[in-house]
């Protein structure tokens, strides 16, 4: 309970923090970037140039496993590693300054199993989320963004035997594997660095390559309970993806441009 009191605490402090940077950022005229005032009257510019993208990600998130490791550690079995690797494919649309994008993210553990005895515990995870931001930095190739994101994640538990069984044994007791499910709502607060580099640019179009950065805070306010895919499980233990994550990123864009 103190956690999610904490969670949702500093969740309402960012958004507001971000909400008031996105409000108060200045946005650059149209004719300071086209050189035409007649344009400039015009509320579609603020709305130009249209870049379309996809990227993909790579880091590490710092997740707390408290609850799950306290009862893994009840039953004799060792504690799920804290960090974890995060893979993640990814669209963008950027209207002038505004950003618009969804992700889908994989999660794993670091080669890390937790154990006892015959029997494996592997914890995998996943989760979506759509976003948007606003360019607070625009300079040449350079931007930098604060976005904020909202999905849901699918975790999956698995316990299975490692030990070697007759093929009459194990049609006489098949117990030997069992997958557990949970589903949770996510909201995600980040800040994003990217550069473009110009690779190819022709009368309708302008191709660039993306490096990027971005760091941020995944939250988890809500998590249904444990399930198989026969029945529910009770008095589970929430496996919260709540903590910092840390990104790098690889990019591919297109900016368009209007037809004369």
């Amino acid at each position: 309970m103190y956690m999610r009191a904490k969670s949702k605490m500093m969740l309402s402090a960012l958004f507001a923090a971000l909400a008031f940077v996105v409000l108060h950022i200045p946005v650059t005229r149209a004719d300071e970037v086209h050189g035409d005032n007649d344009n400039a009257r015009h509320p579609a510019q603020f709305m130009r140039p249209v870049t379309g993208s996809i990227h993909f990600n790579g880091g590490v998130g710092f997740f707390d496993f408290s609850d799950l490791d306290d009862r893994l550690s009840q039953a004799g079995y060792s504690d799920i590693d804290t960090v974890l690797t995060v893979l993640g494919l990814g669209g963008e649309l950027r209207l002038g300054r505004l950003v618009l994008g969804a992700e889908r993210h994989w999660i794993g553990n670091l080669g890390a199993e937790t154990s006892r005895g015959d029997l494996r515990v592997d914890l995998k995870s996943s989760y979506w989320l759509f976003r948007v931001g606003f360019d607070v930095v625009k300079w040449k190739g350079l931007s930098v963004y604060p976005i904020v994101g909202i999905g849901s994640s699918d975790t999956r538990l698995r316990v299975q035997s490692e030990a070697d069984a007759d093929f009459d044994d194990v049609l006489a007791d098949p117990g030997r594997s069992v997958s557990m499910r949970q589903r949770g709502f996510l909201l995600d607060a980040s800040l994003g660095v990217d550069y473009h580099f110009k690779i190819r640019e022709t009368k309708r179009k302008t191709s660039f390559i993306t490096f990027g950065l971005r760091g941020g805070y995944l939250f988890m306010p809500y998590a249904t309970g444990w399930d198989t895919s026969a029945a529910e499980i009770s008095s589970g233990p929430d496996a919260e993806l709540m903590g910092p994550t840390v990104q790098g990123i690889l990019g591919f864009s297109g900016q368009y441009r209007n037809r004369k």
